[in-house]
């Protein structure tokens, strides 16, 4: 009778500690309400989700490791809206890195390496400093992962990896459509 007590209250124990961890939701369905968000810049400037409202939202949610894995996608974006004043002005990108293994002590290398990456990209490098974006999004860790949400807060496309060419057309589409610039 004692080791059958003994090992129920290990069970016990061991359940309630697994339910205390984070669980990371499923990738969110195109048609589902993007969650909200709060991102940082290295120099500090936030970005909430609601300050987005009316804009297509293009999310590059990165860790720094995966950083090239759609290089390509990013490069035929860019080309995409500097094609067009209107597309450009309904459109919102954001790049996001996952910060969330930052701790204290590097903080501050993380931020300048933003800084320093926002500068190269040509446009502000935020980052995930707590994890609750990729938590609430399902980003998949060490992936690339793209998001595009419409000017209503809906999102209508979200993958995890590598954009083939017949994504990357997709997508470029979709933004058009979405920013009304076709």
């Amino acid at each position: 009778m004692g080791i059958y007590k003994k090992y129920s209250i290990m069970l016990l124990m061991t359940l309630i500690l697994l339910s205390l961890m984070p669980v990371k939701a499923m990738s969110l369905e195109p048609g589902t309400k993007a969650p909200q968000f709060n991102i940082k810049s290295g120099d500090d400037k936030k970005l909430p989700f609601n300050t987005l409202q009316g804009k297509a939202v293009i999310i590059l949610y990165e860790s720094k490791d995966a950083i090239e894995l759609n290089r390509s996608f990013k490069n035929e974006l860019a080309t995409l809206l500097n094609g067009s004043e209107t597309l450009k002005a309904r459109t919102m990108v954001l790049s996001v890195i996952d910060c969330s293994s930052a701790s204290w002590v590097i903080r501050s290398v993380w931020k300048k390496n933003l800084v320093k990456n926002s500068k190269k990209e040509n446009l502000i490098v935020y980052g995930d400093w707590d994890g609750k974006m990729s938590t609430d999004y399902g980003m998949e860790d060490n992936k690339s992962n793209i998001v595009i949400i419409d000017r209503t807060g809906i999102i209508r496309f979200f993958k995890s990896g590598k954009l083939n060419n017949n994504e990357i057309n997709q997508c470029k589409d979709l933004i058009q459509k979405l920013a009304g610039d076709m």
